[in-house]
């Protein structure tokens, strides 16, 4: 069975016919959906993630799989790395079933199927004439649900950075909500080194391989909704 395929980056339906049937790619958006949360392939056929142009991290991981007579081990334990934007990441299907998939830091919103050799039922019969509409049947009025949209900020605070072991800085802070949180070591107006991880509450991030200099180290937070706390920034000197 072939395993998944990530590049580089970074730490921290309906059944179509065979003539039909082709590999699928799926975008993650920086509205926090996928552009296509349900698709459907033949066993052997691969989907793509990509998420071009965002600038929020995401990922996408396994969500676990129903109706499968054998689960393939490598969907188990599918994840992508986080990256503002993520790494492309690829997956070939070779049993039927269909097969969750996510993205952990969006997780309320960034959840899809991949449907493997799932045929699709078959379409209702037509109503009697009898039955049907006239065009000027008026349709009932639609009532839409309020939903209280997130607006609140994450708190980004006690941020600071030290040297570790050789070429390593260690940035501290504390968030205080689940957000994705990016760190990038600055100088002369550049990005030198970035990491990006996901949490809340005190933590830290490595960036690893950092040659000497002076830094601004700059970092940012946001939350699952795409709310940004204020950017926190100090400095360090790497010798």
């Amino acid at each position: 069975m072939k395993r998944v395929l990530i590049s580089t980056a970074l730490a921290f339906g309906v059944l179509a016919s065979p003539a039909l049937a082709a590999d699928e790619v799926i975008s993650g958006l920086d509205t926090l959906v996928w552009d296509k949360p349900a698709v459907s392939i033949l066993p052997g056929e691969k989907v793509t993630w990509q998420f071009p142009g965002t600038a929020q991290a995401h990922h996408v991981a396994s969500n676990g799989v129903d109706g499968a007579a054998v689960v393939d081990a490598s969907w188990t334990s599918f994840t992508s790395p986080l990256g503002v934007p993520a790494p492309n990441a690829e997956f070939t299907f070779t049993e039927p079933g269909t097969y969750k998939f996510i993205c952990t830091v969006h997780k309320d919103t960034m959840f899809g199927t991949v449907s493997v050799g799932v045929a699709p039922p078959p379409p209702a019969p037509p109503l009697p004439l009898s039955q049907q509409p006239l065009g000027n049947d008026a349709p009932a009025p639609t009532t839409f649900e309020k939903v209280q949209e997130d607006k609140a900020k994450p708190k980004l605070s006690k941020v600071s950075a030290t040297r570790r072991a050789r070429g390593t800085v260690r940035v501290k802070f504390r968030v205080s909500e689940q957000s994705t949180v990016l760190v990038s070591l600055k100088r002369g107006g550049k990005t030198i080194k970035s990491v990006v991880g996901a949490g809340t509450g005190s933590g830290y991030l490595d960036v690893k391989k950092v040659k000497a200099g002076r830094y601004t180290v700059q970092v940012r937070a946001a939350d699952v909704a795409g709310n940004e706390a204020a950017i926190k920034k100090t400095s360090i000197t790497v010798r």
